[in-house]
């Protein structure tokens, strides 16, 4: 009797939990790219979208990909909301719709570490499943929790429940994929579980920067002195301690300007600081929203890329950043001194994330010679080639897929 082998599950299911902006549509389009190219077929559930993101989604996906939404009337809100405890309890109201979901699927990725439910549901019918930990939403509850004004205890306590969610997530799912080693350590309970989590923890799961749109096309020693920023205006992504940076900076070099790209939370506040100072009114431009294909037009616009967060996983923009050309500075935290080496790819702040040592750091860059900062951007570059292109994520989530098939 000849024995044939089983073949190889090929429908996966892709969970995004949080809210999908236009400034996110970029992880699904990638994560839809390197399915496809494995030759899976994906299907991706959305809890919930802006209407832009719905857009670009229905236009520009792939047509041989499944698009659900979980809820549509949640899915055309006007704008997105942050994690709160009445979103992660939609998810329960939603769970029959779910579990039919989830049904049809052989695996399942769950994009983000809070959506307990689905992985109850997945585990419950027996699928394989795995949570993407892109970064841990306790870290930057607990980081949103300390602000100027001294701690919020609404907001501690908050970021004490997402832990235990998060935990609970990570203990449930088969595995869990983060985007590089330095990450594994702030995996809730994974010093006191070590045993337990560190056999289903895989530590290569970046996805990539498509280095077709993303590269150096001025070169950094061409450039003008212009600081930059694209990303989330929220507390822990500290861009108001960079507007506050530039102001002395402004007052010390006349040539130096600053570009700063993104929404969120904190786009009205830096607006009024910016409105309000005619040195920073003068020389720094904010724009709210720019679509994905013209960012690297204006991201090799930028000399030095400042990325000072409180709470990450491995940033896409610092990645893009690099592979744009970009001199990368950065708080040494998640996993990014994974990528940026202080002095040789990247530089990394060092002492406190204030004004003043901000502005330090960002003068003795623009002070650094050329041949030294050519030197930086090659290392990046060379870096971001390397390990982040398209062939090298296929290569990594095929080792990733297997495991789980």
């Amino acid at each position: 009797m000849i024995m044939r082998e089983k073949p190889k599950s090929r429908e996966v299911l892709v969970i995004f939990s949080d809210s999908i902006t236009r400034n996110r549509v970029a992880h699904i389009f990638k994560i839809a790219r390197i399915l496809l190219g494995l030759g899976r077929k994906p299907t991706i559930l959305i809890s919930r979208a802006t209407v832009d993101a719905i857009n670009d989604l229905i236009k520009d996906l792939p047509q041989n990909i499944k698009l659900l939404f979980l809820d549509s009337r949640r899915a055309l809100a006007s704008d997105a909301k942050g994690f709160l405890l009445k979103e992660w309890m939609l998810h329960l109201v939603q769970l029959f719709r779910l579990r039919n979901i989830v049904k049809k699927s052989d695996s399942v990725i769950v994009m983000g570490t809070l959506n307990l439910p689905a992985v109850i549901i997945a585990r419950l019918h027996s699928k394989k499943v795995y949570t993407f930990a892109g970064g841990f939403a306790y870290l930057t509850q607990k980081a949103q929790s300390v602000g100027y004004k001294g701690r919020n205890v609404f907001k501690f306590i908050i970021a004490w429940i997402t832990y235990l969610v998060e935990a609970l997530v990570i203990l449930l799912a088969n595995y869990v994929i983060v985007e590089s080693r330095s990450i594994r350590n702030h995996i809730p309970l994974y010093h006191a579980l070590q045993r337990i989590l560190r056999s289903k923890v895989i530590d290569y799961g970046a996805l990539f920067v498509d280095t077709q749109y993303f590269r150096p096309y001025i070169p950094i020693d061409r450039r003008e002195e212009v600081i930059g920023y694209i990303g989330s205006l929220e507390y822990h992504r500290a861009v108001i301690e960079l507007l506050l940076a530039f102001k002395i900076i402004a007052r010390l070099r006349t040539k130096t300007k600053g570009l700063i790209i993104g929404s969120g939370s904190s786009f009205d506040e830096i607006n009024k600081i910016i409105e309000k100072d005619e040195a920073l009114r003068n020389r720094i431009t904010l724009l709210k929203y720019v679509p994905h294909k013209y960012v690297p037009h204006y991201i090799n616009q930028i000399k030095v890329f400042v990325f000072l967060t409180r709470s990450e996983g491995l940033p896409n923009t610092i990645l893009e950043a690099l592979a744009s050309g970009c001199i990368v500075l950065s708080t040494g935290v998640g996993g990014i001194p994974d990528i940026i080496k202080n002095g040789e790819t990247g530089f990394l702040l060092q002492g406190e994330l204030e004004p003043k040592n901000v502005a330090m750091h960002i003068i003795s860059i623009l002070d650094t010679s050329k041949e030294k900062l050519v030197e930086i951007h090659k290392k990046g570059f060379t870096r971001i080639s390397h390990y982040f292109t398209i062939n090298s994520a296929l290569y990594r989530w095929k080792n990733i897929l297997e495991i789980l098939t």
